[in-house]
């Protein structure tokens, strides 16, 4: 099924109701669009996704320029809960990152309406690297499968140092409010960035997220106890760190550089977080798994 043509449309991403009432067989899709890029456009099926509604546009453009795509990611919670993240009005500082603003629009009816934009901070939206490498790290988003929590995560890096954090803000009243960010990552000189969000039944929120140290990558999972944001040590999930300049993956990089993707993926069930990330550590990209049952 067609849901989009013949006009700019970007990082679409997708997102099913939850639950056993009708709202579970929702499907919602969102992805970047407008003459500036930094629009969201949206489409619902109420039918498992036999026939989608028209698109709306559930985010306007911003009235300042963004040298990158808004580039959402949806997620979708209990009794009608729906939230859209994405960067906004994102511009090159100093140190080459690109740095924006994390905007969420939320919806508590299904999506028949969203509320007003809601700014949640700034992130470093690509992080530059040695090499002339700058991956996106676009905002990721995660509803709870119980109650009315939302969660956003983000990187953050202060301009000349090596350091990039992963920081969290929370919202318990179905978006209308959201908490300060805080931090997931120590203090430790390691690059995080591209980090994506799940929680599980018991309401444990986890982080996957990529971390440079010393030319190497490593997977790792951060995870907070239940009902909190303090988040343990990371934990290695790879069992051999990968190198993403090398030689023969670097030449089929995107902008002249590697390009080991925009996001890579987390999931929960059973107690479990199941992981995939892009690597290169056999010469070539691969994608690997893992479950990790902390």
């Amino acid at each position: 099924m067609t849901l989009v043509q013949g006009t700019y449309s970007d990082h679409p991403w997708l997102a099913t109701g939850a639950g056993p009432t009708p709202p579970g067989r929702n499907v919602y899709v969102a992805w970047g669009a407008g003459v500036s890029h930094t629009a969201l456009d949206f489409r619902r099926s109420n039918d498992g996704g036999e026939t989608f509604e028209p698109p709306r546009r559930i985010l306007g453009e911003a009235r300042a320029p963004s040298v990158v795509s808004a580039g959402p990611q949806l997620a979708a919670g209990p009794h009608g809960l729906v939230c859209a993240v994405c960067d906004w009005t994102t511009q090159q500082d100093s140190s080459g990152d690109m740095v924006g603003q994390v905007v969420a629009v939320c919806s508590t009816d299904e999506g028949h309406s969203f509320a007003a934009p809601v700014h949640l901070g700034s992130e470093s939206a690509a992080i530059a690297l040695p090499g002339g490498v700058k991956p996106n790290s676009g905002p990721t988003v995660a509803a709870a499968p119980r109650g009315d929590a939302l969660y956003v995560a983000f990187p953050r890096r202060q301009p000349g140092t090596t350091h990039s954090d992963v920081v969290v803000t929370a919202s318990y009243d179905r978006g209308r409010t959201w908490s300060n960010p805080v931090t997931a990552t120590p203090a430790d000189g390691v690059t995080y960035f591209q980090p994506n969000l799940a929680v599980d039944e018991a309401g444990r929120v986890a982080i996957s997220a990529f971390a440079l140290a010393n030319g190497r990558v490593d997977e790792v999972l951060l995870l907070s106890q239940a009902g909190e944001l303090r988040f343990r040590p990371p934990l290695r999930v790879t069992t051999a760190p990968f190198d993403p300049l090398d030689p023969t993956t670097a030449s089929r990089g995107k902008y002249g550089a590697w390009w080991i993707g925009d996001w890579q993926g987390i999931a929960t069930g059973a107690g479990a977080f199941h992981l995939v990330w892009n690597d290169t550590r056999t010469g070539k990209l691969d994608l690997f798994a893992a479950t990790v049952r902390p």
